[in-house]
């Protein structure tokens, strides 16, 4: 189970206590499969830990002090997969000269890459780091400084990709 949950401590914590209460491990396993979103929004089974929140609430509540750049950051890498994103696809998005057959759709695409680092001709690795830097004080994103990627825990990504979808 701890795989599951990919050693992720607080969501490991909270199955510890929703099994202490009302299950077995395997019980557990077979609901999470079918209902991980629901066990990791429920504040209910916090109650024997002395920290309340459940894992996806913690994760509103940063995303909350995120700026608006830093969360569709988030939610566009949500349809990404979570490890190997890098600056570079972003900076190559936003150098092309390829446009959009829907005129609305590229407005919204060159909106989101100039609030990442686009500027006139150009890119601006600065403006897309200080980005990277307000996701990472919140422990949103990770850099591999091996392969120079950036990675989003799986379980972040899979909630930002069912709970963050504004528009």
């Amino acid at each position: 189970m701890i795989k599951e949950l990919y050693c992720f401590a607080l969501a490991i914590a909270q199955a510890g206590a929703f099994i202490h209460c009302h299950s077995s491990l395997q019980e557990y396993r077979e609901l999470y499969q079918r209902e991980r979103d629901n066990l990791l929004q429920n504040e209910e089974t916090q109650r024997q830990d002395p920290y309340s929140l459940a894992v996806y609430s913690t994760w509103r509540l940063s995303y909350d002090k995120l700026d608006e750049s830093a969360r569709i950051f988030l939610q566009v890498c949500s349809c990404l997969h979570h490890e190997g994103i890098s600056e570079e696809m972003f900076e190559k998005a936003a150098l092309s000269q390829l446009n959009l057959e829907d005129s609305e759709l590229q407005d919204e695409v060159a909106m989101l890459l100039k609030r990442l680092g686009k500027q006139d001709s150009g890119w601006s690795s600065w403006t897309f780091q200080k980005v990277i830097m307000r996701l990472g004080s919140h422990s949103f994103i990770e850099y591999d400084h091996q392969n120079r990627t950036y990675s989003i825990h799986p379980l972040v990504h899979h909630w930002s990709g069912t709970t963050m979808k504004e528009s």
